[in-house]
């Protein structure tokens, strides 16, 4: 497929593409993808560079959306190399400065959430690029609300996972929750796909359930003579789906995770000392 053949797919001009009925563009996209030969698609992905350059400049809001989903609907395994798409999509955003996410509204909002979720998921940016995008965007997040504060959580994920590519551990897990307890319009969705993602991307799954579990617990200290605010309880329901659908505990083993304890007294470098040298003790 040349560039004009993937802008008309992705501008629905031409494909086959019925919304209406549940056939999107980055359906089309998919199917015709998967019948690209294997030896034929690192020219393919130089010509989808292109068109992405090409719509993002002319700020085509419904079609840089339909590529995102079309990238993100690609399996790992036929994601392309991140140098066959640095040269056209990742030089576009390098040189540039991270969006500020309090003068972005409406439809400018949702193009550079689509670009975050594109260079997210093709392995694009880099470590201090993506924690400068983190810090901005959840800190919007926590106060926006409508479409303006789904859109900035959406930012928050596609930048936890550009970290997790840049093989950043448990990428700010506190700061996730804690913002998401303060939220307006609380971000489940998110939170439990950030959850899932990590636990695709870890492999020590026991200490990613402590780390969590442990900064879900450090929340109890904001609870005021016993009550627990709803962002918490909303949280709790997350990780506690996440721990019997992802980490495949019973619900009483949950249970007992998240049932409320003192919180600890200890900097978060010494419960972890603390647990390295108890690791120690028993090998």
């Amino acid at each position: 497929m040349n560039r004009d053949e993937i802008l008309d797919v992705l501008r629905e001009r031409s494909g086959g593409a019925c919304p209406d009925r549940g056939v999107r563009a980055d359906d089309i996209l998919l199917g015709r993808y998967a019948a690209i030969a294997e030896n034929d698609r690192p020219s393919f992905w130089n010509e989808f560079g292109n068109a992405f350059v090409f719509l993002w400049e002319e700020n085509d809001t419904q079609a840089v959306e339909a590529t995102g989903a079309f990238v993100s609907g690609l399996g790992k395994a036929v994601r392309p190399l991140p140098e066959l798409v640095r040269p056209s999509i990742g030089l576009l955003f390098s040189n540039q400065p991270a969006p500020t996410p309090r003068v972005s509204k409406g439809d400018e909002r949702r193009r550079i959430v689509a670009a975050l979720r594109i260079q997210a998921n093709l392995g694009l940016g880099e470590r201090n690029w993506w924690r400068c995008q983190f810090w901005r965007w959840i800190d919007d997040a926590k106060v926006s609300t409508g479409s303006d504060g789904q859109l900035a959580w959406q930012a928050v994920l596609h930048s936890s996972l550009g970290l997790m590519n840049c093989c950043e551990p448990t990428p700010n897990i506190d700061a996730w929750l804690e913002d998401s307890r303060k939220a307006k319009d609380f971000p489940a969705i998110e939170l439990f796909t950030l959850l899932a993602r990590q636990t695709d991307y870890q492999q020590d799954l026991e200490h990613l359930k402590i780390e969590v579990v442990e900064a879900y617990q450090s929340l109890y200290a904001n609870c005021a003579g016993g009550a627990t605010p709803r962002g918490i309880e909303d949280i709790r329901s997350v990780i506690e789906t996440w721990l019997v659908d992802r980490l495949h505990l019973s619900t009483a083993e949950a249970d007992a995770l998240l049932e409320w304890r003192k919180p600890s007294k200890q900097l978060p470098q010494i419960r972890l000392a603390s647990r390295k040298k108890a690791a120690a003790i028993t090998v």
